[in-house]
């Protein structure tokens, strides 16, 4: 299957995802498999990045540890691939090789933290649509094998209808949150992560099962399972899954 093949079937799959949570994860896999990567991460490229602002994909035990709280914080700027987007807010896609050929230093500490976290050099950011304050979102892909001219120029190719597909996952993430103008069914809304182990947990999936899937401890799992009973006034697996549907956070059987 080739490029054009490849991403009309996965616009298909996106564009009727009803569920925005998981559109981003086909997005994101997608992304994965056309650019070779086992690592992507999605941020907004400016000055000062906070947490809530970087997704990454497939998610990853060090992203609940201050660790890594500390690298997207503090050490986002220096990232010489993330401080030249940021810099010159580029729509074109760019590889950190290319940055470095043009004078971006890649300081010793950064070099480290990524050693720690399994960051290979190979990195390419794929712009999005700049925001009204300048600031752009970007995909940034990780990969174990260096990224050519040619991947450059396929990303371009494809880069206005990853900004497409990424916009109609915000949008309906917006509407989600909204609920047509009804309250947040739950006081405390649940995280992105609670959110991917209650899908799993719907599925029938184990804890073993869910911390293979998501690359987590199973102890992770349990912690999460716990937040989500306690956000959902449930004591187990059926009466979590049974709240989320009556609060419309899952869809039930008979729909």
């Amino acid at each position: 299957m080739d490029d054009v093949q490849r991403w009309l079937a996965l616009s298909a799959d996106v564009l009727g995802e009803p569920d925005p949570q998981v559109a981003e994860v086909m997005l994101a896999e997608g992304l994965c498999s056309w650019g070779h990567a086992y690592l992507t991460v999605r941020a907004v490229t400016k000055p000062v990045v906070h947490l809530d602002e970087v997704a990454v994909y497939p998610p990853t035990p060090w992203e609940d540890t201050g660790t890594w709280e500390s690298v997207v914080e503090t050490g986002a700027q220096a990232h010489p691939l993330y401080a030249y987007n940021a810099t010159t807010r580029t729509s074109a896609p760019t590889t950190m090789a290319q940055v470095l050929g043009w004078g971006w230093e890649l300081p010793e500490v950064v070099s480290a933290l990524m050693e720690d976290l399994g960051f290979t050099e190979h990195q390419m950011t794929i712009p999005l649509a700049a925001n009204p304050h300048g600031a752009r979102d970007a995909y940034a892909l990780v990969s174990e094998d260096p990224y050519l001219d040619d991947d450059v120029e396929r990303a371009a190719t494809l880069q206005s209808l990853v900004a497409g597909l990424d916009a109609h996952v915000r949008l309906l993430r917006e509407a989600r949150a909204r609920g047509d103008g009804a309250p947040d069914p739950l006081g405390v809304p649940l995280t992105p992560r609670e959110r991917v182990v209650l899908d799993l947990v719907a599925q029938g999936h184990t804890v073993e099962g869910i911390a293979t899937r998501l690359a987590i401890s199973p102890r992770t799992v349990h912690k999460h399972q716990e937040h989500l009973y306690r956000k959902l006034g449930a004591v187990d697996r059926l009466s979590a899954v049974l709240s989320a549907q009556r609060r419309g956070l899952l869809r039930s059987p008979d729909r």
